[in-house]
């Protein structure tokens, strides 16, 4: 970056958004309390701001607020991560169409460049990718600016519990201790739970208190990172825009039933299910694993029965993306795995030794049949194409009564022609 040139980053924030995805298909969800539950429909994972208001906490086990859901008429919703994943694209594509760069931070968010867009400049910038977000996906998004990245993502969330602010909040350097007060360290960006209990033990409560400590001290008692978080919070950038995403050095893919399993059958279903998943992942990084675990294990909440946990890891001959390998290898694995007799709650695969395609190694010794892997291409094209497992293996089955519970999970209205949306005149 520029000396003479002040850096300016800005951090982008889509608003409740697995709710808000839901409701941007069902109009009728609007300003209604929402909620979206996890995997088996157990607990809350997302709330529209009518039910935060109503005292719903994040992770509420949705059998402890039955009463409060009739009470309120509160709409609940199985998790749709298809639809999600597909709006968060949409997302960041309109993004990168309205600002010089972008970085993808998580499903939800991503950080943006402003650097030399001149500060008069900025309020109606952000207030035009607020606007033309919501006009173009229906997503209400939140934008935050500052000197540094951790400060963005603090003006992100000051502006989203400020509705004066309208959803766009600029934490320039003459306001900046204020709201760093009226910040706890567990709230500061990277921070957490663990590290903030350290830090109040050293009667550090606050943002800015936080702020006054010399980044060398900090690094002594704790480590480099949260020294970078002293300077960034001082107003010092240190942590720039990564364009870049960087590719996973490790895919797990793992899934509680919906009920508990016995057959060996269902079993090999559900782990060749989270075998192509995981492979899927793989390969749009265009990465090769060389190795891989398999893990099934019955129910650990469930008392009077002693816990059974097995897990066994396979090294392959080449490291790979061919889908039928790891299936071919983890059946295997299975069949040593299991034992009869008991009820299985859940089961799971990790790749690992994760490489990039084109660096890996050839053996003379070892046969690598690249027609295998253009036929996974081929797989992936037709499956992006014509909808989620419309190819699939006959291993993985098709009822797969397994599955994790989502009786409440809303239309594949992006993602499936099957569920696309009827306009009736």
């Amino acid at each position: 970056m520029s000396s003479t040139i002040k850096p300016v980053f800005g951090l982008i924030d889509a608003n409740n958004f697995y709710a808000s995805c839901e409701q941007v298909f069902k109009p009728s969800l609007k300003n209604k309390p929402v909620i979206v539950l996890s995997s088996n429909d157990g607990c809350v994972i997302s709330r529209s701001n009518e039910a935060k208001a109503l005292g719903i906490q994040m992770g509420e086990p949705i059998f402890k607020i039955q009463n409060m859901i009739k009470a309120h008429n509160v709409q609940y919703l199985s998790a749709n991560f298809s639809l999600y994943n597909d709006m968060s694209r949409r997302i960041m594509q309109v993004i990168a169409g309205l600002v010089p760069s972008i970085e993808v931070y998580s499903i939800d968010e991503a950080f943006v460049d402003f650097t030399g867009i001149p500060f008069k400049n900025l309020s109606a910038l952000a207030h035009r990718i607020v606007k033309t977000l919501y006009q173009y996906t229906g997503i209400p998004t939140t934008l935050g600016i500052s000197s540094t990245k951790t400060l963005a993502k603090l003006a992100a969330r000051i502006a989203k519990k400020n509705v004066s602010f309208q959803n766009v909040f600029c934490l320039t350097k003459d306001v900046r201790n204020h709201w760093l007060k009226q910040t706890s360290v567990e709230a500061v960006w990277g921070i957490g739970k663990r590290w903030s209990k350290k830090l109040n033990n050293l009667n550090i409560m606050d943002a800015y208190q936080l702020s006054l400590k010399d980044p060398d001290d900090i690094k002594t008692l704790s480590n480099k990172v949260l020294a970078s978080t002293v300077l960034e919070l001082q107003g010092t950038p240190v942590f720039e825009i990564e364009q870049e995403i960087a590719s996973k050095k490790q895919i797990i893919v793992s899934k509680t039933f919906g009920k508990e399993v016995m057959a060996l059958s269902e079993l090999k279903e559900a782990v060749s299910t989270h075998i192509c998943l995981a492979l899927e992942k793989l390969r749009r990084q265009d990465s090769v694993s060389n190795s891989f675990s398999v893990f099934i294990q019955t129910d650990r909440f469930k008392t009077g029965f002693d816990n059974y946990h097995r897990q066994q890891s396979v090294e392959l001959e080449l490291p790979s993306q061919n889908t039928q390998k790891f299936l071919k290898l983890a059946m295997s694995i299975l069949n040593n795995l299991y034992t009869e007799g008991l009820n299985y709650k859940k089961a799971g695969v990790m790749l690992t030794d994760i490489s990039a395609k084109g660096s890996r190694q050839y053996d003379l010794f070892v046969e690598d049949n690249e027609k295998e892997d253009s036929l996974m291409c081929v797989l992936d094209k037709i499956n992006t194409k014509l909808g989620k497992g419309k190819i699939r293996f006959a291993v993985e089955g098709y009822k797969k009564a397994w599955e994790a519970k989502s009786n409440y999970r809303s239309p594949l209205y992006t993602t499936s022609w099957d569920d696309l949306l009827i306009v009736k005149n």
